[in-house]
């Protein structure tokens, strides 16, 4: 039913591109000569259909048979000016396109034909789908947010693999100081999945290690791919977290540690990956519940950021930076963020309810705190090694004692 209705929308956009605008000349049409080759067949590389962002360019290329055709002043048409720019090369052979706004366009090439019918249409046409790009968006959201965002100063997204986009936006408070957002938002799926690490793969549980050294060590212990990762749990000294932890279905850690004695006070959530793949934040007086479900866990924070959709009330006032992650509604998206913080020329920090915002402006459903301060870092693999992407205000990465990493599924050995 989709192929036949989008072969239905594309008849219908061609009908309308062929009847209208300045861009829609028919093909030249030539009386036939005995050393006329005319070409019968075109084809466009990429084939299409395509999906680009608002401001990103593509060039297409044409070939035809026959080869030795001569006749080939290829016609290139633009099916909506206010969707696509387009170049064609001096040669005709190319052209280039670059989106301009959001919607959907069909990109026509026609050869010459001869004048007696012989050959009726010898073109190609490739359907191009504009989109804006995913940080646009989150700007959007955010600078409605006005007791977060004043100001949006620039805004990036990029996709590091199906299903994982990076997202990154510079903006002013609501004070007008800088801000610093990095991002990850993950579509949880047979090939993407959310891990936890800690030292040496595990083996080293309970001692402290920088994450890209945690996240190496979890590519070599599990033979999968890290494409990003954040800190998670907040930590004794001795890098011992406070919350359980769990990788793989294995318990490390199964209890929740004391925060303080006097009085007696916990971080009473904890971060699961379940059995299904989907993520939950589960309570700590709920956790054993799960005892049999539970394949990744982490420690979480004493109360939600973001519950059911609602950003919660947290009457703290202390701004540093942070580090959080937010889930859908069913559990089969995430988000990790940092926020950078304690730099007033880089990125000021933010209270734990404007984390809150935040998160609500990235699409979280439910969101929980994870450790901040000196600890906040988010790292992407660029070029076969990992890349601290913010600036960690303890000025180089801090030994922590466990993240959560975005991985692609287990690679499966070569025979």
């Amino acid at each position: 039913m989709k192929h036949s209705l989008f072969f239905i929308s594309l008849a219908a956009a061609l009908a309308a591109l062929c009847s209208c605008g300045k861009d829609t000349k028919t093909p030249d049409i030539h009386d036939l000569d005995p050393d006329d080759i005319f070409i019968t067949s075109t084809s466009l590389s990429p084939a299409g259909p395509l999906t680009m962002y608002v401001g990103e360019s593509v060039t297409i290329t044409a070939s035809y048979e026959p080869a030795d055709a001569t006749l080939t002043d290829l016609l290139w048409k633009n099916g909506d000016e206010k969707v696509l720019e387009m170049v064609p090369s001096q040669d005709s052979r190319s052209v280039t396109v670059k989106a301009i706004s959001a919607g959907e366009a069909v990109l026509l090439l026609n050869a010459p034909l001869p004048s007696d019918g012989s050959i009726i249409n010898s073109g190609s046409s490739i359907w191009i789908t504009v989109i804006r790009p995913r940080s646009d968006e989150v700007a959007e959201s955010l600078l409605s947010h006005t007791q977060v965002c004043s100001k949006i100063i620039s805004d990036t997204s990029w996709t590091v693999v199906d299903g994982l986009e990076y997202i990154h936006v510079d903006y002013l408070d609501e004070d007008g100081k800088p801000m610093k957002l990095f991002a990850y938002e993950a579509d949880l799926t047979e090939d993407i999945k959310l891990m936890a690490t800690s030292a040496d793969g595990d083996k080293s549980f309970g001692t402290r290690q920088a994450l890209s050294k945690q996240a190496e060590s979890r590519e070599q212990a599990d033979g999968v791919t890290v494409y990003g990762a954040v800190n998670a749990d907040f930590f004794l000294w001795s890098g011992k977290p406070y919350g359980p932890y769990w990788h793989n279905g294995k318990c490390f850690k199964d209890e929740f540690t004391a925060v303080t004695t006097d009085p007696l006070q916990y971080y009473t959530y904890c971060i699961c990956v379940l059995n299904d793949n989907t993520v939950a934040f589960i309570h700590k007086n709920d956790y054993a519940l799960y005892s049999t479900s539970i394949k990744e866990c982490v420690g979480g924070y004493l109360t939600p950021l973001v519950e059911n959709g609602n950003v919660c009330y947290i009457n703290n006032p202390d701004i540093a930076p942070r580090t959080m992650i937010g889930r859908s509604s069913n559990g089969k998206k995430v988000w990790l963020a940092v926020v950078d913080g304690r730099s007033a020329s880089w990125s000021n920090g933010a209270t734990l309810m404007e984390g809150g915002y935040i998160m609500h402006a990235l699409g979280a459903w439910d969101v929980q705190n994870l450790d901040g301060g000196g600890s906040s870092e988010i790292i992407m693999k660029k070029d076969g090694a990992f890349e601290v992407l913010n600036h960690p205000s303890d000025g180089s990465e801090r030994l922590i004692a466990d993240g959560l990493a975005i991985t692609g599924a287990v690679r499966q050995p070569t025979q």
